[in-house]
């Protein structure tokens, strides 16, 4: 013969239940979380020639993590002060300084099936030669900026942006190689 379960005992059930919840609920989420994984970025800019030919090449390397907890962006920042004389009322020179170099930053990186997906923003400016007319000794700065969401495959280099130089036939090209850390 079977006796019912007293109060006692259904109070005890449901408290266990009720403590235990919160320890089931986070296993489950461990075991259905992505799992985090590194990835080294190699990004190569190449100023191209008219010719096709590369003319110059500059390379940078981040780091950057994949899954839960690993949502800061990955940034470069490289590059010099290039100072520019000002002449003031009275006589006087004041020097400002304008920021060229390269600027990279990479967020939201999501891998599935070796491709990694991520956001990468980057901006290259350098001082270009001067304009033959116009003001003399006035520096010319030249800037491109790209942005966007792109997909690479793992360990193959992929030209993510490419754009003309406004002042020559040249292009501006930057390629990303992704390549997991094990």
């Amino acid at each position: 013969k079977q006796s019912m379960p007293s109060l006692k005992q259904i109070a005890a059930a449901a408290l266990a239940a009720i403590a235990l919840s919160p320890i089931a609920l986070i296993a489950q989420e461990k075991s259905t979380a992505a799992p985090t994984a590194h990835y080294k970025l190699t990004y190569r800019l190449l100023e191209v020639g008219a010719d096709g030919k590369i003319a110059n090449s500059r390379t940078y390397v981040t780091l950057i993590g994949t899954g839960q907890g690993e949502n800061e962006p990955a940034k470069i920042r490289a590059g010099d002060r290039f100072p520019i004389p000002i002449n003031k009322s009275g006589g006087g020179t004041e020097i400002q300084y304008q920021d060229v170099g390269i600027d990279i930053d990479t967020l939201h990186p999501q891998i599935q099936d070796r491709e990694l997906s991520l956001h990468v923003t980057a901006a290259s400016s350098s001082v270009g030669k001067p304009i033959p007319v116009g003001i003399p000794n006035v520096p010319v700065f030249r800037e491109t900026r790209w942005e966007s969401n792109v997909v690479v495959a793992l360990d193959k280099p992929t030209l993510i942006f490419s754009s003309e130089n406004v002042t020559d036939t040249g292009k501006l090209e930057l390629e990303l190689t992704a390549t997991e850390i094990h």
